[in-house]
C-alpha cells in the first residue's frame, strides 16, 4: 500500500482541496480508491471543535491505481488553467512535486511527467 499526499500551499481554505477531493471521486476509474481529508485545528475562540482541511490522502493498493490518482489530480490542475492560477503539492513516499497552473506549458503531457517524476523507477525520456 502507498499514500500520496495532495496539498495546495496557496490556498487560503479548504476549498481548493475538496473541489480536488469531489474531482477524484467522481473519476470512474478511482472508484474504491480511500481518499481521507488531514485536519487541522483552529483556534477555540474561532471555531470550536473544527478543523479545516489543510492535505488529502490517497491511499493506493498498486502503481496502476497510483497512476490512475495521479492522472485524475493532472486532471484537475489542467481543468483550473483558465479559472485561477492554483499549486498542487503531491508527495508520495520520499518524492514530491509542485504543479503550478502558470508555468504549464504542454497539457497534453502534463498527467505523464506527472507520473512520471512520482514513479519509483522512472523511464529515461
Amino acid at each position: 500500500m502507498a499514500d500520496i499526499w495532495f496539498t495546495v500551499p496557496d490556498s487560503p481554505d479548504e476549498t481548493e482541496l475538496r473541489d480536488l477531493r469531489r474531482w477524484l471521486a467522481d473519476s470512474p476509474e478511482l472508484r474504491g480508491v480511500r481518499i481521507t481529508e488531514r485536519h487541522t485545528p483552529v483556534p477555540a475562540e474561532t471555531m470550536p471543535g473544527a478543523g479545516i482541511v489543510d492535505a488529502l490522502l490517497a491511499t493506493v493498493t498498486d502503481k496502476a491505481t497510483a497512476a490512475a490518482v495521479i492522472t485524475g489530480a493532472a486532471g484537475w490542475v489542467t481543468a483550473r488553467l483558465s479559472m485561477r492560477r492554483t499549486r498542487l503539492r503531491i508527495r508520495q513516499g520520499d518524492k514530491e512535486i509542485e504543479v503550478d497552473t502558470a508555468a504549464i506549458r504542454d497539457i497534453d503531457d502534463l498527467a505523464a511527467w506527472m507520473r512520471q517524476q512520482l514513479d519509483d523507477h522512472p523511464t529515461d525520456p
